[in-house]
């Protein structure tokens, strides 16, 4: 589920910006921000716990919930850390490509 969640992130942020117009470093740091903080949500809402019996519906509304919960944390991460900051287009970008993701990796693993 991390790899989704960083390989989305990394290409909405691949996407997202012109070409040679930030650093790489500030790419990695911007995708891991974003990273960490859905990981936390994740977290949060209990989807890395083993034991986790839930129906693929309400595993969709927790990682939506997270994915939600992020959106609403990262513009406070980016008042504090100013050059972490993506645009509003880039953010939804990588939170459409991680939820996908998650929600198929998911699916995949289904029981």
């Amino acid at each position: 589920m991390a790899a989704s969640i960083c390989t989305g992130t990394w290409l909405a942020v691949q996407l997202g910006w012109v070409s040679g117009s930030v650093s790489d470093a500030i790419e990695f740091y911007r995708t891991a921000a974003v990273c960490f903080v859905l990981f936390l949500c994740m977290a949060a809402m209990g989807l890395y716990r083993i034991a986790l019996r839930e129906t693929f519906a309400g595993v969709a509304a927790r990682v939506i919930t997270a994915v939600v919960l992020t959106g609403v944390i990262l513009p406070f991460v980016y008042y504090v850390f100013r050059w972490l900051y993506l645009t509003p287009g880039t953010l939804t970008l990588s939170s459409i490509i991680a939820t996908a993701g998650l929600l198929t990796v998911r699916l995949g693993f289904l029981k």
